[in-house]
Formats: C-alpha cells, structure tokens, sequence
C-alpha cells in the first residue's frame, strides 16, 4: 500500500460534546498529527496576535497518543508561562498560569475517511486545530522514561524497524498535566542525523528572560533560561540510532534518580530524510536537495541563523504540507522586556511562517514537492537567514527485508500466507520457505521479491497460491506448489526464475495464469505441470535449455509470444 498524505484542518467549538467526527481526510489514517493554539479564533488565512500565545503539537496512531503544549501571556509583569504534556489526550492547551488545560480531547478511532475525537473539555473560544493524516507506512506513538543514575545507550522498543524519529518533551521530570514555567524540545532523527529545537521562558521574571537553540547532534536537551546556560545533571540524549524494532538514544547526561518523560513518533516503511537549509534574504525560491521525492514534509525552525549557540528570546514555528495543503503555527515570546511581549501566528497557506514579537510578518514560504527536491518558495522575507530543518517522507522505495539466514521459514495451518505490501523481500539465503495448510499463498504487491538463493521454495495444500506482480527467485533449489489445485497467478512484468532448478505443480488442476510480459525462466531445469486439468494461459517465455512439461488425462496449453 502506497503512503497517502492529507493536511488539513477542523474547528473544535465551545459547544463541542461527546465526540466529534473529522472526514474528508480520504483514506484510513494510521498516524494523525495536530497543531495548534489556544484562543485563536476559526478565521482562515494567516491569524494572528499576542494574547495568551501558545502552541500545541499531538498524535495518535488510534490505540497511543500524547500531546504537548506550551503557553505564554502577553502584556504582563512578571512573565506568566506554562506548559503540559499528557500521555491519554491528543489536543490539549495549557492555560497561562500552568493550574489547568483550557481545552482537552482524545482519540476514539481512526475511520475510513477520517478520525473521531472525544470531547473531554470544550474550549473557552472557538478555536482552529490543523492535521497531517497519515497511511500506507508504519506508525506508533508512545512514550518512555529517561534512564537514571547512569549514562549510556537506552533502547525503546517498537513494533517495526523505525526510519525517522520524533521525540517531544516538556520538562524533566515525569508530571503530566499543566505545569508553570515553558520548556519545550523537539528532537528529530532518521538515524544519521539528528537536529534539536529547545526553548524555554522561566515564570514569574521581570524582566522576561526566554531563550532557543537550534542544534544537530542532540535529541534531547534543556536550557536555563535564567543564566542562558544548558543545564547539566538532567537528561541529555544525543544521537538515534535506527535498529531491528527499536531505536536507541544515547544519554551522555542524566539526573541521579528522577527520571523524565519523553513522548514520541515513530515511522517505518517509509523513505525518510533530514535537511538543513536557509531562508532567503529575499523573496525568492529555495530548493532543498534530497535523495528522493517527498510525498510529505514537516519544516521546523527556531527562527534564527545558523548557530549552536543559545539565542535570546524563544520562536518556534512547525508547518505541515502534503505538496498541496499546507499548514503552519508558530510563536515568538520577546526577550529582556520589562512587560511580556508574546505573538503567534497560524497559517493555512503556507508550510512555514515567521512572525516578530512586534506582529511584524517576517518570512513564509508554501512547499513544491519535487524529484529529489524540496522547492520552498518565500515571500515577506526580512533579510534574516533563519535555518529551517526538514523532515521528508516518501513510500518506500528500499523496502523492508524479512531475512531468514541460516533457517528455514515454515508456515502451517488451515490457510497460511505470506501478504506484505509494495517494495518488500523475503529473503532466505540458505534455507527453505515452506507453506503447509488448506490454502496456502503469497500474497505480494509491487517490486518484490522472494529470493531463496540456496534452498526450496514449497507451497504444500489444497489450493496453494502466489499471487504476484513481480519477482520469485529460487537460483539453485526448486519451487514446488502440491495440492488440488497449485496456481501461479502473475501480473505483468513477472519473473519466476529458478536457476539452475525445477518449476513443479502437481495436483487435480495445476494452473498457471499470467498476462502480457511475464517471463517464466528455467535455464537448466524443468517446467512440470502434473495433474487433471493443467492450464498454462498467457504471454510465456521458457528460454535456454529447460524442458516444458505439461503431461496429463487432458491438457491445455495457451502460449503467446517467444517459445
């Protein structure tokens, strides 16, 4: 199943209820993401402003999810900042002052056009939530706690091979729920790479002291923003590395016994990239390489050019774009003032967005998904080269390796079967597949291939089956189907291909079925049909020295093309 992407967006209302039904998405979602803010009203277009700023990112693969958010007041002395993370909600948004959630929903599944919340508190205003849907790839979302005591490697478990990574965390301890004072990091890593955004904006400062960095090599770290420090003797996670059902975090810091929660987004069988690249300093177009066409981008920034370096005053901007629909938020809070001066934005049109403290637009830019590219096209730039960081995704071009070395890989029962998606390899070097029940069958979709380079390839039931539009190959071993009725059913441009063995199916009515293209290639072996009925139908390429072999009471032989 190819990946499918929707950005898009839905209003969530005071009056809201029980749950609430989002459609047009056009497809079952696997993974949905969410942005947003509190209290900015439903308008369309670009919104902003400086009240109660705030910002929200959450998810749900429909059985997991978490949401973390932040806020800060604007217009106040001493500063007035919040935060939450919550591991049972995927909208949620923290009230300044950090004593409650304004608003708080949660996953009730995911559907065939879309995804239902439920209403666990309405908000306070009117507000407009975006969303990347997601399907057709792996995805989970959950959470961990940071190792205590010890540095080193921490592994966290997932239920596939992860490509890309997200980690979200609001503080250092493991409290959910609404918290004073803002932290918020944003760690991202396809297991070459990794990039880090943290901010954070202490509660209760005159004047107001928020601080960011932007930094690669990290995945989790925290800055104080009293002294514009990193703290030390807290969490600190460096790089990712993407492993057989895992991904392991390298902690090179941690606190001596108090562990902190960290939330996540893992996402496998898919291509996935990280870049870096600038803002123009004028209006104009960006092209940012990258080793395959996105379907999908995430872009991230702090809003500033590049350094390592902890910045003053705390922007943070997220956008989603799926080459059609684009979506972003951001917030920016102002440094050294004596009154808090906070602004957000929110727009619709564009995939990233920079807005001043002062409301001044300061750059956006909308996404051209492009071969091997991403084209970001800018307009309102200000001269400022801010980095922005993208993660781009891409249906699976590599695919995912079931190997099986050294053993054979045996199914039985009354229908076994082996049914993977599009780009996949069943790999069994030096030993057998087998398949044993009623109605066995390998059920595979494009660009796929089943190598069993040294061993057998044996189907064993009443109907056994391989439905495929692309490769077996059996280089030294044979491919046996034995049953009532053995099928090879094929699509176009096929190969079976044992090398030096036998294609055999034996039974009442031995089939094999194919259109236009289909090679069936037996150098030095044989092809045998033994049964009641055998039936080869379609466009049928026996080469070099094999011998065809279709013997039984009553035969048929449909041949097309070069034989």
């Amino acid at each position: 199943m190819a990946l499918s992407v929707h950005c898009g967006s839905f209003n969530i209302t005071t009056t809201d209820s029980g749950t609430i039904a989002v459609t047009g998405v056009g497809f079952q979602p696997g993974l949905v993401e969410f942005i947003g803010q509190a209290a900015a009203g439903t308008a369309t277009g670009v919104v902003a402003g400086d009240a109660n700023v705030g910002f929200m990112y959450g998810a749900t693969d429909g059985t997991n999810q978490f949401v973390a958010s932040t806020a800060m007041q604007d217009n106040v002395s001493p500063s007035n900042t919040a935060r939450s993370i919550n591991t049972n909600r995927c909208l949620a948004s923290v009230n300044v002052g950090g004593a409650s959630l304004d608003f708080e929903y949660s996953v009730s599944s995911l559907d065939s056009d879309g995804f239902t919340l439920t209403v666990n508190s309405a908000p306070g205003t009117n507000t407009t939530i975006f969303y990347r849907a997601l399907a057709g790839a792996d995805f989970e979302v959950g959470n961990f706690n940071t190792p205590t005591g010890t540095t080193g490697n921490k592994d966290v478990t997932t239920a596939f091979d992860p490509k890309l990574v997200k980690l979200y965390t609001v503080g250092t301890s493991t409290t959910t729920g609404a918290q004073t004072a803002h932290f918020l990091t944003m760690g991202v890593s396809d297991g070459t790479t990794h990039y880090l955004i943290s901010t954070s904006s202490g509660d209760g400062l005159n004047p107001t002291a928020p601080r960011r960095a932007q930094i690669s090599g990290y995945m989790q770290r925290y800055i104080n923003s009293f002294g514009g420090t990193w703290f030390t003797g807290v969490p600190v996670a460096t790089t990712c590395a993407m492993g057989t059902s895992k991904f392991t975090l390298n902690y090179t810091d941690v606190h001596a016994t108090n562990a902190g929660l960290v939330c996540y987004v893992a996402y496998g069988g898919v291509d996935a990239e990280l870049a870096i690249d600038t803002e123009p300093a004028t209006d104009t177009t960006v092209d940012t390489a990258l080793t395959f066409t996105p379907e999908t981008v995430e872009l991230l920034s702090y809003g500033s050019t590049s350094s390592t370096a902890i910045n003053n005053y705390a922007l943070t901007t997220v956008g989603f774009s799926d080459g059609t629909n684009h979506r972003a938020v951001m917030f920016a809070d102002n440094y050294n003032a004596s009154t808090s001066d906070e602004e957000y934005a929110r727009s619709d049109a564009d995939a990233i967005f920079y807005r001043n403290p002062n409301g001044t637009n300061v750059g956006d830019a909308t996404a051209t998904l492009q071969t091997n590219n991403l084209r970001t096209t800018w307009a309102n730039t200000s001269g400022a080269l801010r980095e922005f960081i993208v993660l781009a995704l891409a249906d699976s071009t590599s695919g995912t390796t079931v190997s099986v070395p050294v053993a054979s890989l045996g199914l039985a029962g009354l229908a076994p079967t082996v049914a993977i998606s599009d780009h996949q390899t069943i790999a069994i070097p030096t030993a057998d597949l087998t398949l044993t029940g009623y109605a066995p069958a390998v059920l595979i979709g494009n660009d796929v291939s089943i190598e069993v380079p040294t061993g057998n390839l044996s189907l064993v039931g009443n109907s056994p089956t391989i439905f495929t539009p692309k490769t077996i190959e059996v280089p030294t071993g044979s491919v046996t189907f034995t049953g009532q009725a053995p099928v090879i059913a094929i699509g176009a441009e096929v190969v079976v291909d044992p090398a030096t063995g036998n294609i055999t199916l034996t039974g009442q009515a031995p089939t094999i079925n194919s259109i236009a293209d289909v090679t069936i290639t037996v150098p030095v072996g044989e092809l045998l049909l033994t049964g009641l009925v055998p039936v080869m139908g379609g466009a049928v390429v026996v080469t070099d020295d094999a011998i065809l072999y279709v013997t039984a009471e009553r035969s048929i032989l449909y041949v097309t093309g070069n034989f």
